[in-house]
């Protein structure tokens, strides 16, 4: 699947091929013009096709590679030093051609492994074999000279073919990855398309929750006029404060970027202003709020909003009912493993909380939709504290 893959193995094959036909050509001419090298001939038409039936038996080109590269250096490098009466030119057009091969088929480890083993070997036969080299040889015959000729067309063929199909393969893929890119940024305009689609009709959404949860808060109120129970008013009033708290969720939500989570301490900073507002003793109470704690997830800011409802609620309604200086305090501690919610204030709740009070049972069964624990404190003002794993509830 890869495009580099696919244009070694193709080149890995065809040179095999190419050299195994041409060599298998070169072998009649060998006969006829240099018995003298017909051995090193055949033994590379051997391993020639060797590599071939490798490469046709694993359908692969790694293994063929290397086996080609290693044998044909080894020949080369042998050549040198075992073949005195002949001059070792052609030789070196070969030993190029395998050196180019690794570095585009096996990589550059390969490449200059065999660049160094070619230099190490030239350098040995310069300093030890050139000289017998020279001594040795004869005057060159028409034939020899079309054997030598031959050898060094078909290796700078296979020296050409290699270059050519790389600088090839290169174009291509510049010309596919050009063309990918393309696609890719006009998928991309799609999808910002239609994420700015998504966005819109998502704060759509957002904003007609608000808006129906606005309605049925203002019918609750009108409903409320109707009874002259105060008490009956007093749970009206607390359904409609409820209602509020979750209205404001999706307030938020649709005048943020980010339609996954809520910025916390600016949530509850807006909740217990509207909830002070709209009490007749809250516009005194002085609200204290920090959060190490930056952003909630949406999906757990419900419960969040209606417990912090139910707790600046009471507490202006019966923790400080009638104190001139009542103060609340909201401190979020938040690390990688737990968060605490800390909920206090300086008032004296009248009457005292009842354990099967609705708000209490209320507030117990939120913390228990967000696998947590409530503990609480009623000596000095009152606490509670909240304690969640942050893991699976909350985004830092």
């Amino acid at each position: 699947e890869d495009l580099y893959d696919q244009a070694r193995f193709k080149l890995t094959w065809r040179v095999n091929i190419t050299i195994f036909y041409a060599m298998s050509i070169f072998t009649l001419v060998t006969i006829l013009l240099a018995p003298n090298y017909l051995l090193v001939i055949v033994v590379a038409d051997i391993f020639l096709l060797a590599v071939i039936t490798t490469i046709r038996i694993t359908r692969r080109y790694e293994l063929a590679a290397k086996l080609f590269f290693v044998l044909s250096i080894i020949i080369s490098s042998s050549q040198l030093f075992l073949i005195n009466d002949m001059v070792h030119l052609v030789d070196l057009v070969w030993y190029l051609t395998e050196v180019i091969f690794a570095y585009f088929v096996l990589g550059k480890k390969w490449g200059a492994v065999g660049l160094v083993f070619f230099t190490a070997s030239l350098i040995c036969y310069i300093f030890f074999s050139f000289d017998a080299n020279l001594a040795q040889l004869p005057e060159s015959s028409i034939s020899i000279k079309v054997f030598q000729a031959l050898n060094a067309i078909i290796g700078s063929l296979v020296l050409g073919y290699i270059i050519h199909h790389f600088v090839d393969t290169n174009r291509f893929a510049e010309d596919k990855l050009r063309g990918i890119n393309n696609d890719l940024s006009q998928k991309q305009v799609i999808i910002e398309n239609q994420n700015h689609l998504n966005e819109v009709m998502f704060k759509e959404i957002h904003h007609r929750v608000k808006n129906n949860l606005q309605i049925t808060s203002s019918l609750l109120k009108l409903q409320s006029f109707e009874t002259e129970s105060e008490e009956v008013k007093n749970h009206f009033n607390e359904a409609i404060g409820r209602i509020r708290s979750m209205a404001l969720i999706h307030e938020k939500m649709y005048s943020n970027d980010d339609l996954t989570e809520i910025k916390l301490e600016s949530y509850l900073a807006n909740l217990s202003k509207d909830i002070c507002e709209s009490m007749q003793d809250g516009s005194d109470v002085k609200m204290n709020i920090q959060s190490e704690l930056e952003k909630v997830d949406v999906k757990s800011m419900v419960p969040i909003s209606l417990i912090f409802n139910e707790l600046i609620t009471n507490s202006i309604k019966h923790g400080l009912k009638g104190k001139s200086n009542g103060e609340i305090s909201i401190n979020i501690k938040s690390n990688d493993e737990t968060t605490e919610f800390i909920y206090s204030d300086n008032g004296t709740w009248r009457p005292p909380i009842k354990e099967n009070s609705f708000g209490l049972e209320l507030l117990e069964t939120l913390t228990s939709q967000l696998d947590g624990e409530l503990s609480r404190c009623i000596e000095n003002g009152t606490e509670f504290t909240f304690s969640f794993r942050t893991e699976t509830l909350f985004y830092s």
